[in-house]
C-alpha cells in the first residue's frame, strides 16, 4: 500500500498519526469488511493445492461488518492522537453514498472452510495495529530517507530508493539458545533500487 492511496484505512491512520481531520464519508454508516493480507494468501493457496482449483470460493473474513465511523473511532482510540478529530466529510464521488453502498459485504466463508479448513487468523484490531507500525516506519523513512553512507555497490550512486520493507529482522544463521531469544538484534530487512544502475540491494 502507499500512503496516499486512498482507501479508508490509509486514509485514516494516516490523517490521525498527522493529528489531522479523520475524513468520514457519507455519514460514517457506510460497512466493509477486511482480510489481512497473510490470510488471504493462505486461502489463495489452500484452493490452489487442494483438489478443488477449478471451482470458485469466497476468500475473505467473516469475522463482522463495522460501520466506517466505528472504524474512525477504532483508529482514533489505537493511535490517541489529540489533535486528531473525526469529521464528517463529502465523499468525492457517489459511490460513497448510502444509496451507491451493497446492501453485504461479509463474505459466506462456509464453503471454503468446510472443503479446504480456511481460518482467518489476523483479527481487525491486529491487523490496523500492524498498519499503523507499518505506516509510521513509511512515514519517518520519508521525512529521513536512506542515509547519504550507504551507496550502491556496483556505481557508486547514493541515490537509492526503498521499494520493500520486511521490517526488522535477525541477522541469517545467528541462530541464539532459546534463553537468548529476548536478546536478539533485530536490523531492517529492506530492498533498495539505484536508480543509475537498476541495482538492487540490501540496505
Amino acid at each position: 500500500m502507499r500512503l496516499d492511496d486512498g482507501r479508508v484505512v490509509s486514509n485514516f491512520v494516516i490523517a490521525a498519526l498527522r493529528g489531522e481531520k479523520i475524513p468520514v464519508y457519507g455519514g460514517g454508516s457506510n460497512t466493509r469488511t477486511f482480510c489481512y493480507i497473510s490470510d488471504a494468501i493462505v486461502g489463495f493457496f489452500q484452493v490452489l493445492l487442494s483438489n478443488h482449483n477449478r471451482e470458485v470460493f469466497n476468500i475473505g473474513s467473516d469475522e463482522h461488518e463495522i460501520q466506517m465511523r466505528h472504524l474512525a473511532d477504532l483508529v482514533h482510540g489505537l493511535i490517541d492522537n489529540d489533535e486528531a478529530t473525526i469529521q464528517d466529510t463529502e465523499g468525492p464521488s457517489a459511490v460513497y453514498s448510502m444509496k451507491a453502498d451493497p446492501n453485504r459485504r461479509c463474505p459466506d466463508l462456509t464453503k471454503i472452510r468446510t472443503i479446504v479448513g480456511y481460518r482467518p487468523k489476523v483479527s481487525l484490531i491486529k491487523g490496523v495495529k500492524r498498519f499503523i507500525t507499518w505506516a509510521k516506519e513509511e512515514m519517518n523513512y520519508q521525512t529521513d530517507p536512506v542515509k547519504t553512507d550507504i551507496s550502491c555497490r556496483v556505481c557508486g550512486n547514493k541515490n537509492l530508493v526503498k521499494f520493500l520493507s520486511l521490517g526488522k529482522t535477525p541477522l541469517a544463521n545467528n541462530l541464539v539458545s532459546r534463553n537468548d531469544l529476548n536478546k536478539e538484534e533485530l536490523y531492517p530487512l529492506e530492498l533498495l533500487y539505484c536508480t543509475s544502475c537498476n541495482l538492487c540491494q540490501l540496505s
